[in-house]
C-alpha cells in the first residue's frame, strides 16, 4: 500500500508541475500578444519616419535633385515665397507655394551647390517664363530675381535663317540660325544668363550676334525686363517682347 501512495503522490506533484509550466506558457504568449500590436502601430502610424516615405510631391512642382531631401526642400523653398515673396511691381508670390496652385502656375526647384534655382511659370503648357530666382539653403534668402513675360513656345526653325523686315515681330532660338534682314543685316540669340545684384532685380543679360556687312561682332546687354525693353546696336533698335530663359526671344528690330 506505501509503494502505491508513493506512486500517487508522484503523478499529483509531477501534475502540479505540468499544470506550473502552462501557466507560465500561456502568460508569455499574453505578453507577446500585448507587446506586438504595440510594436506595429508604430510601424503603421507614419511617425517621422514613415512622413518622409508617404511625402508625395504636389503635381504642379517639379524638382531635381537628392530625392531624400526633396522634402526640405520644397518646405525651405515655401518658407522662402512667404517671408521674401513679395517683389512689389514685378508681382507678388508670398501667398506660398500651395496657393499658386490657384493661381495656375507651375514650380520647377533645382538643387544647386549652395541654393536652390526656382521658375515659376504658367502652368496652361503654353511655354514661357515667368518668375526666375535662387534660395540659399542657408539662410532662405531669395538672391537673382528675373521676371519675364510668357509667350508661346516657338516651333523650332533650327537650320533656317528667317528672313524677315524691320518692326516685323519674330521669333529668334537660342543658338539657331537667327534672322536676316532685307538689307542683309543678320541677328542671332546666343543665351541669356544674370547678373549678380544684392537686393536688387537681377537684370537680364542678352548675349547676342550681330553681323553687318560680312563682320560679326558677339555683344552681350543688360537690361531690366520689363521696365526696360529696348536696347541698341550700331543704328538698329532692338525691342524685346517676351522670352522664354535660355531658350528664344520674342522681338523685333526697328533700324533708324
Amino acid at each position: 500500500m506505501l509503494r502505491y501512495g508513493i506512486i500517487i503522490l508522484s503523478l499529483l506533484l509531477l501534475a502540479a508541475f505540468l499544470l506550473l509550466l502552462g501557466k507560465r506558457a500561456v502568460g508569455n504568449k499574453s505578453v507577446q500578444r500585448e507587446i506586438k500590436p504595440e510594436a506595429s502601430m508604430n510601424g503603421q502610424d507614419g511617425q517621422d519616419k514613415e512622413k518622409v516615405w508617404d511625402y508625395i510631391r504636389p503635381p504642379w512642382i517639379s524638382y531635381g535633385g537628392d530625392t531624400r531631401l526633396e522634402e526640405s526642400a520644397i518646405k525651405l523653398v515655401d518658407k522662402a515665397l512667404k517671408e521674401h515673396g513679395n517683389f512689389g511691381a514685378y508681382g507678388d508670390l508670398s501667398c506660398g507655394l500651395e496657393r499658386l496652385k490657384e493661381k495656375e502656375l507651375a514650380v520647377s526647384i533645382t538643387a544647386k551647390p549652395d541654393y536652390y534655382e526656382v521658375s515659376v511659370y504658367p502652368a496652361s503648357g503654353n511655354g514661357g517664363h515667368d518668375f526666375g530666382f535662387r534660395v540659399d539653403m542657408k539662410t532662405g534668402n531669395i538672391s537673382n530675381l528675373a521676371v519675364g513675360t510668357p509667350v508661346p513656345n516657338p516651333e523650332s526653325k533650327e537650320g533656317i535663317t528667317q528672313v524677315v523686315d524691320y518692326g516685323q515681330e519674330f521669333t529668334v532660338l537660342k543658338g539657331g540660325e537667327g534672322v536676316e534682314f532685307p538689307d542683309g543685316f543678320k541677328f542671332a540669340f546666343i543665351g541669356h544668363s544674370h547678373k549678380r545684384t544684392a537686393g536688387e532685380p537681377s537684370p537680364l543679360v542678352i548675349y547676342a550676334s550681330y553681323v553687318l556687312k560680312g563682320k560679326e561682332a558677339k555683344k552681350y546687354v543688360n537690361i531690366y525686363y520689363p521696365k526696360e525693353r529696348e536696347w541698341e546696336w550700331e543704328n538698329y533698335r532692338f525691342v524685346l517682347l517676351g522670352y522664354g530663359y535660355d531658350a528664344y526671344m520674342q522681338m523685333k528690330v526697328l533700324k533708324d
